[in-house]
């Protein structure tokens, strides 16, 4: 259950940064099955669009919850000395059409569904 939950968090992050290049070459894992994502280089891109919705049917709490409540120019300073403002505007624009998508998964299957606690250990 572990490793799916990471799995699934790898790909609500490449939703949100639109990787396009997410692939078994990318993703390493430990000893004790820590993933780790690896290879970012073709990401932030400037769509406005989630690469493809339907493959996110979950997400982690936390995660879920800071993406939802994170201010715009939080996002937007953080990110600014790495990324054009193109593509930070892509990247606000998809924050919020992930936060509508997964609040609509909420409101048609139910929060337990939707919502699931990753433990790091």
């Amino acid at each position: 259950m572990r490793w799916s939950r990471q799995i699934r968090l790898v790909g609500a992050w490449d939703a949100l940064i639109y990787n396009i290049d997410r692939n078994s070459g990318n993703i390493l894992f430990d000893l004790d099955w820590n993933l780790w994502m690896i290879d970012h280089t073709r990401t932030f891109r400037s769509s406005s669009e989630l690469q493809d919705p339907s493959s996110v049917n979950s997400c982690e709490r936390t995660f879920f919850e800071k993406l939802r409540t994170v201010k715009d120019d939080a996002i937007r300073q953080a990110v600014k000395p790495y990324l054009k403002s193109l593509e930070i505007n892509g990247l606000l624009k998809r924050r919020q059409k992930f936060v509508e998508h997964i609040e609509k998964l909420i409101r048609e299957q139910g929060e337990a569904a939707v919502l699931y606690t990753f433990d790091a250990k």
